[in-house]
């Protein structure tokens, strides 16, 4: 088995240098200032964190695993649909090219953190939906409603269908990221107002990432602060009966990475009850889900392109079982990009 790495471009280290030592110079400041809090300590911790993070962690390293199906007789299948967060204001900032936008995006971005130290919210760590990926959602929202639109392939037709929750019986899920949660409850308002569900936030679904941007702001169990326009704010005044934070245990360890993650999101898919699975998450896990459970000799653009931002792609998930092992396939000829798809 060989070594893989998920990709290298998920890590900025010209971010982190720009980002964690003025940030935590500033919070320096705050706290000499101000006096310590709650909020200000645990914003020093985050960055604690994320320096430990970006140093010791092996989250995008994994040896790839070799899964043979062709013999197997024990199979079990479920339809998963897969749907990218919109543009996080971190993607705003460090993804839009270095040049003299990059200036004024940082420092613009830098005072915003500066000021939201001594409260709960932060446009670095766990980077939240920017303007852009807010416009993105809403267009996501009016497709997934868009139930009098009659695609030309009557699959697409037919998975749509599922993700609007009028056929078949499905699970929402989400990454424990806020950018993943707030594409989830935009996108599947109409849904969730109808059938009073709730998605699943699952710490298995965190990006394949050391950046802080994908440290997660909610502790273990928690629902994070989605801070959502007017206009598109949760159908209840309950978190709580919106989401279930059960399976969130709060930021990954070190000894986790990647496919440990990606194993652990498949097995609880098959555990569930429906047969199709929602899921709404990030590109770097997604792309990553793809090179690990495809065949090894299938090409597929989904092996070395990112989803587009609440872009929906739909597969066949294949279970196998041989004595006591249990091995997972993506079926190459299911992939059906639903919107958008694959830059």
């Amino acid at each position: 088995m060989s070594t893989t790495t998920a990709d290298q471009n998920a890590d900025v280290p010209l971010g982190w240098v720009l980002t964690l030592v003025p940030v935590f110079f500033l919070g320096g400041v705050m706290i000499t200032a101000t006096g310590t809090g709650h909020n200000i300590l645990r914003k020093a911790l985050l960055v604690v964190q994320g320096c430990t993070s970006l140093v010791l962690s092996k989250d995008s390293k994994w040896k790839h695993p070799e899964f043979t199906h062709s013999h197997d007789t024990d199979r079990d299948t479920i339809r998963v649909v897969f749907v990218r967060h919109g543009e996080s204001v971190w993607n705003e900032v460090f993804n839009r090219g270095i040049n003299v936008g990059f200036i004024f995006r940082f420092f613009g971005a830098l005072i915003r953190e500066f000021t939201l130290i001594p409260f709960s919210d932060s446009v670095f760590f766990d980077s939240p939906l920017g303007a852009e990926g807010f416009a993105q959602a809403r267009t996501l929202l009016s497709v997934i409603n868009a139930d009098s639109q009659k695609p030309d392939l009557p699959a697409v037709a037919e998975d749509l269908a599922i993700v609007r929750g009028v056929k078949g019986k499905s699970v929402l899920a989400s990454s424990n990221l806020r950018r993943a949660i707030q594409t989830a409850a935009i996108g599947f308002k109409g849904r969730l107002q109808r059938t009073h569900e709730s998605i699943h936030i699952l710490s298995s679904l965190q990006e394949v990432s050391r950046n802080v941007d994908c440290i997660p702001l909610a502790s273990a169990r928690e629902i994070p602060e989605l801070g959502l326009p007017t206009d598109l704010a949760l159908p209840t005044a309950d978190p709580s009966k919106l989401f279930d934070a059960s399976r969130n245990h709060g930021n990954k360890s070190l000894s986790s990475n990647g496919l440990i993650r990606m194993l652990s999101f498949a097995e609880w898919a098959f555990q569930r009850p429906e047969r199709y699975v929602i899921v709404a998450g990030h590109s770097l896990w997604f792309r990553s889900f793809f090179r690990v459970f495809l065949p090894t000799n299938v090409r597929h653009p989904s092996k070395d392109r990112k989803m587009h931002n609440c872009g929906m792609v739909a597969f066949t998930l294949i279970r196998s079982k041989r004595g006591g092992e249990v091995a997972y396939q993506i079926d190459p000829e299911s992939i059906l990009p639903l919107h958008k798809g694959f830059q």
